[in-house]
Formats: C-alpha cells, structure tokens, sequence
C-alpha cells in the first residue's frame, strides 16, 4: 500500500497529491492526432482531481487532521474528516442534488482558481468519468466522522494477466514494458506483485534483473 498525509496550503494540497496519485498509479502512452505522446491514467486524473476537490472543501477544519490518499492494490481511497451536512447523503450524490458549503469561503477560492467548474456535480462527474473508461462505479462512504471516495482499480489484474501472456522464456523489465506498451516504472511495480505472489521468478544476470514464469 502507497499511503500520504497532505498538507499545506490548500492549492498545494490539491497538486501534491495529483502528484503522488500519478507517481504510483500505472498509465500508457499513446500519440495523439497531433502527434504529442499523451498518458492515459488506470484511473481517469479528473476524477481524482475531483475528489481530492471536494476533500480539501468539504473538510471540517474545526479539528486538526489531514487529507489521507491510500493507494491500495485493487483500490485507491480518499478521505477527509467531515460528514455529509444534511440533507446530503451518500446516495444522494449519485444524482442531482443541491451543492451544500460548509467553507464557502475555500469553495470561492477554488473557484477563482478554476478547480471548480460547476457547483453541485463534482460527484456526478467523478462517476460519470469513470464509468466511461469502463471502471466500477466509485463509492461514497461515511464512516465515523470521516467522509471516504473509493475508486476501483480495474486494471490490476488484467495488466498482470498481459504480463504473463507475454513474459516468455527470461525477460528484462525493458522487453516487458515495450512489448505492453507502458512505462518502465509501471512494469517494475506489477512485477513485484506477481514475484510476491509466487508467479513470477526474478535472478540477476550482471547489472541486469532477469524475470521468468514460476508456474
């Protein structure tokens, strides 16, 4: 599990945490039709920029706690402390519903700053975002006096399922990323996974790490 406290200003808070979000989710890479290589996040960056939005206007800053973004194998979960104020609910952020501030103020900043587009469907975005890449619809939870988005991570097992399909004989991470077309760093993570799991065996041959089926 990658886990961060943000803190900091509260603009800050919002792009360090993207940062931390994209230095330890997977991507691809494609070429655009203009020809610029653009990256294709696993779980769409305007959803989580909406999250994290809301987290950072919505907290309850009567009482002293960070914004906690956990990344998780199979999930990824942003949390801040302050529940729904009535008559929001959880379920009711799935729909059309009123925009309810508890610090207008950091809502107006926000704003002016063009972090919010539109009051009142931050949440409609982030579902409709990620069910248009084909990801389980996120959930909002309520726990205690701390307000949850839990995102899904679709491609964990599918990307770990490629690697295998294409890992044949003893491979570098290199040949491994080129072949599924992602970054190297995003190669070296799943193959971690699949050595943990007992799949996928590793040996060193000179400065190189080699990588070879198990099973």
């Amino acid at each position: 599990m990658a886990e961060r406290e943000i803190g900091g200003n509260i603009i800050n808070q919002i792009n360090l945490s993207l940062q931390f979000l994209r230095e330890n989710l997977s991507f691809i890479s494609k070429i655009d039709k203009m020809g610029r290589r653009i990256e294709i996040y696993e779980i769409p960056l305007e959803a989580l920029r909406e999250a994290l939005v809301n987290a950072v206007c919505h907290r309850d800053y009567s009482i002293p706690s960070p914004i906690y973004v956990k990344i998780f194998d199979y999930r990824v979960v942003i949390t801040n402390l302050g529940k729904l104020l009535e008559p929001l609910t959880p379920e009711k952020l799935k729909g059309e519903h009123e925009s309810i501030l508890r610090n207008p103020r950091i809502g107006n900043i926000l704003f002016l700053y063009g972090f919010i587009e539109k009051w009142g469907t931050g949440t409609n975005k982030i579902i409709e975002t990620c069910i248009t890449r084909g990801l389980k619809e996120p959930d909002f939870v309520e726990e205690g006096f701390f307000f949850k988005v839990i995102f899904y991570r679709k491609e964990v097992e599918g990307l770990m399922e490629e690697i295998l399909k294409k890992l044949e004989g003893e491979m570098d991470i290199r040949e491994l990323a080129e072949k599924l077309n992602v970054s190297e760093r995003t190669m070296r993570k799943y193959l971690k996974l699949l050595v943990n799991r007992g799949i996928v065996g590793k040996k060193k041959i000179g400065r190189k790490v080699i990588y070879f089926r198990l099973t």
